[in-house]
């Protein structure tokens, strides 16, 4: 019978000591896990927060159009015409997108 006990308890601590490689294993795996995660979620809240900045700068923007009390002047083409004395060329100081820019 002690022989047949001692076999038991050899075999029980083998079972035990195969055991632990695959425990460490899956407590490995598991801090991998759980450290992708925390990657993940780090690259998330920098994208949400960069969001927030640039919603905010865009929110800025709109309101400086909307709230803006500067008025333009509305020119006619007959009035550039008139100052420009019909886009005369000697009188020309510059080129712009549109064509020569021109001094009365």
């Amino acid at each position: 019978m002690e022989v047949g006990r001692s076999f038991e308890e050899a075999r029980s601590a083998e079972e035990t000591l195969m055991s632990v490689p695959k425990m460490e294993n899956a407590k490995c795996r598991a801090t991998m896990e759980a450290s992708e995660k925390g990657q993940m979620m780090a690259e998330l809240e920098g994208s949400k927060q960069k969001c927030k900045k640039e919603g905010n700068h865009t929110r800025k923007t709109v309101n400086a159009f909307v709230h803006n009390d500067v008025m333009y002047k509305r020119y006619y083409i007959k009035e550039i015409e008139e100052v420009t004395n019909r886009f005369t060329r000697n009188i020309k100081v510059g080129q712009g997108g549109y064509g020569p820019v021109t001094h009365p």
